[in-house]
């Protein structure tokens, strides 16, 4: 736990994060463009289409 304790960590807009307590709070649904990952959800769906 204390590994997060001391980190700022409100980086993106519909996250946010309370160190001091360690606790974390959705805000709202983020557009694709703000999820910094490289997800490929075709990928994902042809997965799941199986």
């Amino acid at each position: 736990t204390n590994s997060v304790a001391g980190r700022v960590i409100n980086k993106f807009n519909w996250l946010d994060w309370n160190a001091h307590e360690l606790t974390g709070k959705f805000l709202a649904y983020p557009n694709r463009d703000e999820i910094p990952e490289n997800i490929k959800e075709n990928l994902i769906v042809e997965l799941y289409s199986k």
